[in-house]
């Protein structure tokens, strides 16, 4: 009996550790592939934002031309995606609190497995979001090359790439908000 639970012990100390493993593992890959998916979005910092036609959940459509003059932050998000989700209510934040000043905050969604703008309405509506809200953004999201969701793109009033940020953690906050306010 006693060897039965000294192996029982052994047993769950490796089973803890190579769980505790795997983890941190997982962890590594994932900080590993945003810093890639990160560094692919550098490429468009410093130059004209690639153009784009954004249709809205209300039909009508944003592009490059229509936002010239307004500092324009692009948040690439899907309705399955828990960081995105997390990101939202900041995204709505910034845009109660600078939209006067000239800040347009976009939800470019992309990655649904549905199609048109259902999915995007109902989540901006369930949760009373204001900002506004873009559908099938796949294409212009492939084009910034990211792959990470979320996706965060800052242009400026020139329609200048300023920034391009893959994730989301409340500790980036401040260099976000930063970023907005020195373009305004």
């Amino acid at each position: 009996m006693r060897n039965r639970s000294e192996a029982m012990k052994r047993y769950n100390h490796c089973m803890r550790t190579i769980t505790k493993v795997a983890m941190i593992s997982a962890a590594a890959l994932t900080l590993s592939a945003m810093s890639m998916a990160q560094e692919r979005g550098q490429e468009h910092v410093g130059k004209p934002a690639p153009a784009f036609s954004m249709k809205t959940t209300t039909g009508a459509t944003l592009t490059n031309q229509s936002l010239r003059g307004k500092v324009v932050l692009l948040d690439f998000w899907a309705t399955w995606c828990g960081p995105c989700k997390a990101a939202s209510p900041f995204m709505q934040d910034l845009h109660k609190r600078y939209f006067d000043r000239g800040l347009r905050v976009i939800g470019a969604n992309a990655g649904e497995r549905t199609r048109g703008a259902e999915p995007a309405k109902k989540y901006a509506s369930d949760h009373g979001y204001t900002y506004t809200f873009t559908v099938e953004n796949d294409a212009y999201f492939k084009t910034i090359g990211t792959g990470g969701y979320p996706t965060f793109v800052l242009i400026d009033k020139q329609d200048i790439g300023r920034n391009v940020r893959v994730g989301y953690a409340d500790a980036r906050k401040t260099a976000m908000e930063n970023a907005i306010k020195a373009l305004l």
